[in-house]
């Protein structure tokens, strides 16, 4: 399947898949420098519904989210700094618009750069130079909040442009760095109100240096506990987290490389093939990525050699 927007202004930056267990609907919402959500129905290979965030100003959108245990839940981090939170029905439902539940303002103004779900219903989003955390429940579009509190990790100087969790890592990548940080995960249970979240440092995993800021990870869903990361040449990095516990302090490197496909009446390897965004689907059978001119490229999970 190929998703093209017709609009030549806009870029994806944002992906998250969403599957709907008792409607068997699979849903992928993109969005990008125009603060427009698209969401895509899978099962019938077609656009569903279009919806923007309701800003004039700084209404780029970076990171997309659905929620693991409440699939109607999507979370949506703008340049404003502030979270927009969504209920987004199932196509099998009706034609039920998406309702905005809330829009959660910390009080920073920095662009919230990526969105990761570290325990159930605690969401981690990372700033340009730091890290808040919150922890959401939603029943009958009625939304709780706990939260946010800091974040304490130590990084270099260069803005945080992506995380991604799995099975207690917390992989961290900064701009213009040749490596992705992997921290340790504490107890979050109960939920910390008030006291900073303090992350330990663990190992590395060996990457190369971006021209470009803004290439976002993510990791599987399956408990394979795998991490992908795109980079500015088309490229995507493949690593088995499974490895870091074996090969101790020594730094891993990547297990495979996907090279971006050439479509054919497409120059996708011949202008700017900046990965924006991957994204595991929800059973982690498919990879989904995005770049810059606008394409949408599907992987399938079965032609990756797992080791």
């Amino acid at each position: 399947m190929k998703f093209e927007d017709g609009n030549k202004r806009d870029e994806f930056y944002a992906l998250s898949w969403s599957f709907f267990e008792d409607y068997g609907d699979l849903i992928l919402a993109i969005a990008g420098a125009m603060g427009t959500i698209h969401t895509l129905n899978l099962v019938t290979r077609s656009l569903y519904q279009t919806f923007t965030i309701p800003t004039k100003v700084r209404k780029s959108v970076y990171t997309l989210l659905f929620d693991k245990e409440n699939p109607s839940l999507l979370y949506a981090g703008a340049a404003s700094g502030k979270i927009y939170i969504w209920h987004v029905v199932p196509p099998s439902y009706g034609c039920e618009e998406p309702s905005l539940l809330r829009i959660l303002s910390p009080g920073n103004k920095e662009t919230i750069r990526s969105l990761t779900e570290i325990s159930e219903g605690c969401i981690l989003a990372s700033y340009d130079n730091m890290l808040m955390c919150f922890k959401a429940k939603c029943s009958d579009k009625t939304l709780n909040l706990q939260g946010p509190v800091g974040v304490g990790i130590k990084t270099e100087e260069n803005f945080i442009d992506s995380v991604v969790y799995v099975d207690n890592f917390l992989a961290v990548k900064t701009s213009g760095e040749d490596y992705i940080s992997v921290f340790t995960l504490p107890p979050l249970d109960p939920f910390p109100n008030k006291r900073p979240i303090q992350f330990s440092f663990f190992n590395t995993l060996r990457f190369r240096k971006a021209s470009r800021e803004d290439v976002f990870m993510d990791g599987s869903k399956d408990g394979s506990r795998i991490v992908a990361c795109g980079d500015d040449e088309g490229t995507i990095w493949l690593y088995d987290m499974k490895r870091l516990e074996l090969e101790g302090k020594k730094e891993l490197v990547p297990d495979k490389h996907l090279q971006w496909p050439k479509v054919d009446g497409i120059n996708s390897l011949d202008e700017d093939c900046c990965i924006n965004r991957v994204c595991f689907s929800p059973d982690s059978r498919y990879i989904v990525s995005v770049t810059v001119n606008n394409l949408v490229c599907l992987w399938a999970h079965e032609s990756l050699d797992k080791k």
